[in-house]
């Protein structure tokens, strides 16, 4: 989902859904290969897929605006809620890409918070340095897992 801001010309993208699609995928490709989620292996299998999904979907979404990704509140139940603050939280800040935080789409501080964002230059090489030290693969192709 998106949200525009003309006066200030910023969209801004709701990577929840995104983050759910690599989930599933996830949970299938670790149910697969036999790899407990609550494992190392587990957490990496899923930062890998919601990491991807989220790059693809703030590729192809299509603004005539600057892009800025927001993860909604209302969407996240607790335990989702706790593995995005303990493990994801920090990588998506990480990210080249920019990130206004968890936001309720509907909150008047949303565009500020999305302007903010925007001004704030993250380097690509911290986001690489972190990936390759959590030993996370996001280059192969994002596609479902076949039964």
């Amino acid at each position: 989902m998106t949200k525009m801001f003309p006066k200030s010309r910023i969209c801004v993208i709701d990577i929840y859904p995104s983050f759910e699609r690599g989930l599933k995928l996830a949970m299938s490709f670790a149910s697969k290969h036999n790899i407990p989620l609550n494992s190392a292996d587990g957490r990496r299998v899923i930062l890998s897929y919601c990491l991807q999904s989220i790059e693809t979907e703030y590729k192809n979404t299509k603004s005539a605006f600057p892009k800025v990704m927001c993860m909604s509140k209302k969407a996240l139940s607790k335990k989702i809620g706790f593995f995005v603050d303990n493990y994801f939280e920090d990588i998506l800040n990480q990210m080249p890409m920019p990130y206004c935080g968890k936001m309720d789409l509907s909150s008047p501080d949303l565009e500020s918070a999305a302007d903010l964002s925007l001004k704030q230059q993250k380097p690509q090489r911290k986001y690489k340095e972190l990936i390759s030290k959590l030993r996370i693969k996001t280059e192969a192709p994002l596609r479902p897992i076949l039964p």
